[in-house]
């Protein structure tokens, strides 16, 4: 949408996910950008210009079953987290464990849990590394 390619070369590239966040902001977004990718999630803090990055929880392969729902699961969980007022890197933390619940079943409802089982879940699993060119977190 921003016209800067988030990958080149394949690899995630965080400065271009920011650079493309404040391309956004700058065509008027008022509070947040919110960006989610397979290795992390991403906020700009259009308000304070705060960047904000968060890897995503590392299941283990053998308990994804799909991934189906999973970025409808970070956005739902993202949305559920500001309207509760929570800072920007909780929001992240949030949604990523929302869109991890999603993992756990082929289509995308039956492995999303209510507030308390996401948040065990945001317990349960370690967040990754960040592998993406530029770092997270």
């Amino acid at each position: 949408a921003a016209g800067i390619e988030p990958r080149p070369g394949g690899a995630l590239d965080v400065p271009a996910v920011r650079r493309a966040m404040e391309k956004l902001a700058g065509a008027g977004v008022r509070e947040r950008v919110v960006v989610h990718a397979r290795e992390a999630g991403f906020c700009l803090n259009c308000e304070t210009g705060a960047f904000t990055a968060v890897p995503s929880l590392t299941v283990p392969a053998g308990e994804i079953r799909g991934s189906v729902g999973a970025g409808d699961a970070f956005c739902a969980g993202c949305l559920y987290a500001l309207y509760r007022g929570r800072p920007d890197r909780e929001v992240l933390e949030f949604a990523s464990a929302a869109a991890a619940c999603s993992l756990f079943a082929e289509n995308s409802v039956d492995g999303m849990r209510d507030k308390r089982g996401i948040e065990a879940v945001m317990r349960s699993y370690g967040r990754g590394p960040s592998e993406a060119k530029g770092g997270c977190g």
